[in-house]
């Protein structure tokens, strides 16, 4: 096996993830089909920083039937008023789907890892897999 080959596989299954990311997590909301934003660390920071602000006010004793403070923003720029829970649950779904995303990369990873010959390494399938 060509150790270049592998290395270029590898670029190859990182770059599937990243576009994959960068496609955005799929959801519905008020009975639209979105995406929302993840792909780089300032969208996470933004995430993050959403959950925090919904944990504080349910912690601080907030209905969480009542409106979250922020509107949820898709890719598409249009925004939608989430509950509290409602925006839990979002971020709840957000990280089981990046969760299954990195397992997908890391299995492509070790696929390249244990390819025996060039062949096994255009064997895989950098499209498989994907949440």
């Amino acid at each position: 096996m060509h150790p270049t080959f592998a290395a270029r596989r590898h670029a190859e299954a990182e770059a599937a993830y990243r576009a994959f990311v960068a496609g955005g997590f799929p959801v519905t909301l008020e009975g639209h089909a979105e995406t929302l934003q993840c792909a780089t660390p300032e969208d996470r920071a933004n995430w993050l920083i959403f959950k925090g602000a919904l944990d504080d006010a349910l912690a601080a004793g907030a209905n969480p039937d009542d409106p979250a403070p922020i509107p949820v923003r898709t890719t598409a720029n249009t925004l939608h008023v989430v509950t509290y829970a409602q925006g839990l649950q979002l971020i709840a779904d957000m990280r089981a789907w990046g969760f299954a995303a990195e397992a997908n990369r890391w299995r492509l990873k070790d696929l390249i890892d244990a390819a025996k010959s060039n062949d096994d390494l255009r064997a895989i399938d950098l499209t498989e897999g994907w949440p």
